[in-house]
């Protein structure tokens, strides 16, 4: 993956030596975005740059192990029933809301309604409950060993609760999180641009240090 990044920007330069002076990325694709909502989204595409802008409680390495985001550690009890998760603390999504424990409620009862995609991942939930600013419990209906891995699936990324109070559904074209990128701006058939995150307090990153990354639909006669 990294060869060919670094072949497409060769490629670059060779055909725009005015990009030489940045350091920004664009990434082409035959594919275009159809929502920025990870709640909402079944493509593959959509999800890589959701991935870049928003974070989720628990996640995944490169190897497939499940890994701490904006959560630092979770229990369960015997029976599988029960899941507390402590979140980290001193984290702000883009629009500087703070990240705590009511972000949480607000994303994953959103997921609970029934009416998104990735909303399955909740079905097996009863109640989530608010311990305190930084303690999330999940309730479930049955018991369910694997529970943590629909939390560290990418559908139940965290966006900010006051983007969701804003733009309501329309959150899908206003994404607002906590991750490495920032949402700059969105083209439908041409191109969604997202830049560097500044600010202190982004838990992880495995992105290139880029100053901004555009993805935009493949032209045809670009050198691919």
């Amino acid at each position: 993956m990294k060869r060919v990044i670094l072949t497409l920007l060769a490629l670059m330069l060779l055909a725009a030596p005015s990009y030489a002076g940045t350091k920004d990325l664009i990434y082409a694709s035959d594919s275009t975005a159809k929502s920025l909502d990870p709640h909402d989204t079944s493509d593959t595409y959509s999800g890589a740059i959701e991935r870049a802008i928003c974070q989720g409680l628990m996640g995944f390495d490169q190897n497939l192990n499940i890994i701490p985001l904006l959560a630092e550690s979770y229990e369960f009890n015997d029976a599988a029933t029960q899941f507390t998760f402590k979140l980290r603390k001193g984290i702000s999504f883009h629009d500087g809301t703070p990240f705590n424990a009511e972000a949480v409620r607000v994303n994953i009862e959103r997921l609970m309604t029934g009416k998104y995609k990735r909303s399955s991942l909740m079905k097996p939930v009863q109640e989530l409950k608010v311990i305190d600013d930084y303690t999330v419990q999940f309730n479930l209906k049955e018991p369910f060993g694997a529970f943590v891995n629909a939390i560290a699936h990418p559908g139940t990324l965290i966006l900010s609760p006051k983007a969701i109070e804003t733009y309501g559904d329309d959150v899908s074209k206003h994404p607002v999180g906590t991750g490495p990128y920032i949402f700059d701006e969105w083209v439908s058939g041409s191109h969604v641009k997202i830049k560097k995150n500044r600010i202190t307090g982004e838990v992880r990153s495995r992105l290139i240090p880029l100053h901004s990354v555009r993805y935009r639909k493949t032209v045809p006669g670009w050198p691919c």
